[in-house]
């Protein structure tokens, strides 16, 4: 069922990537600016947010509270990164800190080339020089795991200037061990995938808001 979900999610995600990239130099409809408000991406956001938090929740144990999510994204080939949304998440890190201090999960895996970054513990993450502790993490001495995706809105003329981030923190308690490979497999294989197609529509919706429409009245 949830191969279905994403299949129909990942299709429609394709398709209105590529109307965004035939239509990004040129003057766009303002119906569009109408349908944003009817699909509301930020609240659309929130939605998904609730429920990886919840999902995440029934595999750890964490309580949803003590899961932080946040999304950047650029429109620059990975400059001007800017905030999305977050929930549950202290954003005592200055957003230029994040995307530029090599030593955030955040900044390894823009540099990197993968598009996941997963530590069950974040303590491990540290010794590695991937993750900087915030001020949450300091009553929990940075017990927790950490969650970079990178998420792109591909189409097939590549023309798209769109990519995202998704970070994922708990505090207090790990989503799992090391050595639990299958709540491993569950996350990255099962949780992430289905909730990562809906965040390229609803960032694609949020997108064609933020440049395409206000750019066409300019």
């Amino acid at each position: 069922m949830l191969r279905s979900v994403n299949a129909i999610t990942t299709q429609k995600a394709h398709h209105l990537g590529e109307y965004i990239s035939e239509n990004v130099d040129n003057n766009i409809s303002m119906n569009l600016s109408l349908l944003y408000d009817i699909i509301k991406p930020l609240d659309q956001i929130d939605f998904i947010f609730k429920n990886i938090q919840f999902s995440l929740a029934q595999i750890s144990g964490i309580h949803p509270d003590d899961i932080g999510l946040s999304i950047i994204y650029t429109t620059d080939r990975g400059k001007d990164w800017q905030w999305v949304h977050t929930k549950n998440i202290e954003n005592d890190l200055p957003l230029e800190v994040l995307v530029n201090n090599k030593l955030t999960t955040v900044k390894n895996i823009i540099d990197s080339n993968v598009d996941l970054l997963f530590f069950p513990d974040k303590r491990i993450a540290i010794t590695k020089k991937k993750y900087f502790s915030s001020k949450r993490d300091q009553p929990y001495n940075s017990v927790g795991s950490i969650l970079c995706k990178d998420i792109n809105i591909i189409d097939q003329k590549q023309l798209l200037p769109l990519r995202a981030i998704l970070s994922i923190s708990t505090y207090g308690k790990q989503l799992c061990e090391y050595d639990d490979l299958d709540s491993i497999r569950k996350i990255q294989y099962l949780i992430l995938p289905t909730f990562e197609q809906r965040l390229k529509l609803e960032l694609a919706f949020y997108f064609i808001n933020n440049h395409m429409i206000k750019k066409s009245t300019q």
